[in-house]
């Protein structure tokens, strides 16, 4: 059977067409996971508890704090906010009515407009697949978790390879007994 033949009976059918661009689709979304997926932490694992196990859709308002160890900007959900003076007044997600946690400005979002200093500090975070129970984003650790189930496949196959052509090969060169015995061996 040659290469146009049997791309010929793959075009007849459709569940295998499907299935083909669906394991294609899988790799890419694998293969490009850092740059798709909404959260960009290592391996898809900024935790926030007070939104765990929310639906798919689920949004939810994140104020950015402040930078200033050169680290990852870390980030809280929040019900509401206020900005007062040079600081931000935020009511975290979860927290009883009274508790506030104050953020103080940097002072290059101190001096912007009202409207800007909301577009630096606030945004609106979307999970399209819902939270597990730990308030991460399910969508972005199946794409973290779908690389790393490509990469033990390809390199589970890499050694059964490496270890069949050793074997072969020495069943071939030496024949006879070595033949037989790597023969058993692999049955």
């Amino acid at each position: 059977m040659n290469a146009s033949s049997l791309g010929k009976k793959l075009f007849q059918r459709p569940v295998a067409l499907l299935s083909l661009g669906w394991i294609i689709l899988c790799v890419l979304l694998a293969v490009f996971a850092a740059y798709i997926a909404p959260d960009a932490s290592p391996n898809a694992n900024t935790m926030h508890l007070a939104i765990h196990s929310k639906p798919p859709g689920f949004r939810v308002m994140m104020a950015r704090l402040p930078n200033t160890k050169g680290e990852e900007q870390e980030t809280i959900p929040v019900d509401n906010y206020q900005f007062k003076n040079d600081q931000l007044l935020v009511h975290p997600v979860g927290k009883p009515s009274v508790f506030t946690q104050a953020i103080t400005l940097p002072e290059e979002v101190q001096n912007l407009a009202y409207q800007e200093q909301v577009q630096s500090m606030l945004s609106t975070a979307t999970f399209v697949w819902g939270t597990d129970k730990y308030g991460r984003d399910v969508f972005s650790r199946m794409l973290f978790g779908a690389r790393i189930s490509l990469l033990i496949g390809f390199v589970a196959v890499l050694i059964s390879l490496l270890i069949g052509v050793l074997l072969g090969g020495l069943a071939g060169y030496f024949g006879g007994r070595i033949d037989a015995m790597i023969q058993w061996l692999v049955n």
